[in-house]
């Protein structure tokens, strides 16, 4: 004789019932916590490309700037500078091609005399702050665009045993070769040290 059927009560019907839900929510909560580390990771590549310099984003590729392909002059607001045994310019170089070009990130300049180079050392802006530092990648100029750095010495003799040079220009060094202008004035140091100047690093300021 066949027994009766067995009647699952409401009972074990609302503990199926639960088990499935469970399971669905346990599944959505795993699919929640992907799309979460994946959003997590988006966020964390596009804020290191954004915290990427735009300068180290422009890229080397572009040709190196000659002589031929850049202006330098020194600006006409030197007054910024004169004054307490001081003197200074600004430098704005100018590419004037009709190519890109690229530059070092970091101005060199080089101060000459009548016998030519003299003995300066630059104090660089920031630099004791950065030693090491990082990499500073070249600047590339588009046709037209400039950069403008700026120099402040000693030009008084000031100093117990004073080593002075009267200037008669500047240069200013390109990845090739170097641009040059003239430039007078007096800049100043003790013998024992040699002269030094503070040099800015490169960015927009007066027009020459």
């Amino acid at each position: 004789m066949l027994g009766r059927p067995l009647f699952l009560g409401p009972v074990a019907v609302l503990v199926l019932t639960t088990v499935g839900c469970s399971t669905k929510g346990a599944t959505g909560a795993s699919s929640t916590s992907a799309s979460a580390a994946q959003r997590s990771s988006f966020t964390d590549s596009a804020s290191a490309a954004s915290a990427t310099p735009p300068q180290a984003n422009e890229g080397t590729g572009a040709i190196a700037c000659t002589a031929r392909d850049v202006v330098l002059k020194p600006g006409d607001s030197n007054a910024d500078f004169n004054g307490m045994s001081h003197s200074g310019t600004y430098l704005t170089l100018t590419n004037k091609s009709r190519n890109a070009c690229s530059i070092p990130g970091l101005p060199q300049l080089t101060f000459l005399d009548a016998n030519g180079p003299v003995k300066a050392d630059a104090d660089l802006a920031g630099a004791k702050f950065m030693h090491p530092g990082p990499v500073v990648l070249p600047i590339v100029l588009q046709p037209k665009q400039s950069v403008t750095t700026s120099a402040r010495w000693v030009s008084g003799s000031v100093f117990q045993d004073n080593l002075c040079y009267k200037l008669t220009g500047v240069t200013l060094a390109l990845r090739e070769g170097s641009a040059h202008t003239p430039l007078a004035g007096q800049m100043c140091g003790e013998r024992s040290k040699g002269a030094h100047y503070d040099l800015q690093r490169y960015g927009t300021g007066p027009k020459p």
